[in-house]
């Protein structure tokens, strides 16, 4: 079985640039990247590497989002774009992995169509964990569609599915018209997606793309993939364990990245 990785590194590797922390950033992408990089090597996968977009499509110039205000986002197109390269790509499955996603350990592939992983529906406020915001959006989800939302941090593709899958979002993409459930982001044209053509999805757990901030050190521990995933990525490491930091990046890169909490 062939299977495909594909991860892309434009520009600086992030979005949000201008509420980041760029030394941080780019010490944990380093990191995820190369435990993404070892995971293929150990499993004989394809790795592929964009590091450059086709064009620059600037769909946010003439569209306006239809529920939640956000301001004209470039950076968030190079993301998008990825998708573009996926319908070149030859596999019986493709795996696209946000380059912010750690490989924590081996797992079995999941049998899927198109493996979408569930997206948690809100955060942690404290690093106690006694505190949990809800975000509004996701409450719209629960209420009117009562389906799974996904994070867009790894997704499988079955072969068959890949120029399906990956031509729809790019024309969603690319539309006038936008989804009215909107935040910015491609994952609101993979919901857009999800609610067409539900026979097509496999919905995946936490396992398979853990955010820190949304679940729970159990839950963490039980990963396969940690997501540091927003702008300034070393939040997520006050929502974790020390011994796990020091594991992934060495006690003293870990001490610099974040400041332990008694």
């Amino acid at each position: 079985m062939k299977v495909v990785v594909l991860q892309t590194f434009v520009d600086k590797g992030f979005l949000g640039y201008e509420d980041a922390d760029h030394e941080k950033n780019s010490i944990i992408l380093s990191f995820c990247m190369k435990s993404v990089k070892d995971w293929c090597k150990r499993n004989n996968y394809q790795y592929k590497l964009i590091k450059e977009t086709k064009e620059k499509w600037n769909l946010f110039k003439h569209r306006k989002p239809k529920l939640w205000n956000s301001s004209s986002r470039k950076d968030w197109e190079l993301c998008i774009q990825r998708h573009e390269f996926c319908l070149d790509i030859d596999a019986d499955l493709l795996i696209i992995i946000d380059n912010d996603v750690f490989i924590q350990k081996d797992f079995k592939l999941p049998n899927v169509k198109v493996g979408m992983c569930e997206s948690a529906f809100g955060y942690y406020k404290t690093f106690d964990r006694k505190i949990y915001e809800m975000l509004d959006r996701f409450q719209i989800f629960i209420q009117f569609y009562n389906t799974s939302y996904p994070q867009g941090g790894v997704q499988f593709i079955d072969k068959s599915f890949i120029k399906h899958y990956n031509e729809w979002l790019i024309n969603s993409y690319k539309s006038t018209e936008w989804p009215v459930i909107w935040s910015g982001l491609e994952q609101s044209h993979m919901f857009a997606y999800s609610l067409q053509f539900s026979e097509n999805i496999n919905w995946l757990n936490y396992k398979y793309n853990c955010v820190p901030r949304g679940h729970t050190l159990k839950e963490i521990r039980k990963s396969y993939a940690i997501h540091f995933c927003g702008g300034n990525k070393a939040n997520h490491l006050q929502f974790m364990e020390k011994e796990m930091l020091n594991k992934m990046f060495g006690e003293k890169l870990a001490n610099y990245l974040c400041e332990y909490r008694n």
